[in-house]
């Protein structure tokens, strides 16, 4: 019975990937969806890949915090 805990970490994991991929791109503040991807390529990887659009979105609103530095 430890299947549920073991699907709990991976829940986690895969988040704090999120977390970590937000950060570097925080970090690096690429422009476009292109530089994005070739410095974090994990955002394109099968299995968690973002649409040009939400990786468009994530670059704004990190602009937006950027400002506000």
């Amino acid at each position: 019975m430890r299947q549920p805990t073991s699907i709990n970490s991976i829940i986690e994991l895969e988040e704090l990937l999120k977390l970590i991929m937000l950060c570097v791109l925080g970090n690096l503040c690429p422009e476009t969806v292109e530089e994005a991807v070739a410095m974090v390529p994990s955002v394109k990887t099968k299995g968690r890949s973002h649409t040009d659009d939400a990786i468009e979105k994530m670059l704004h609103d990190l602009s937006l915090i950027k400002k506000f530095e």
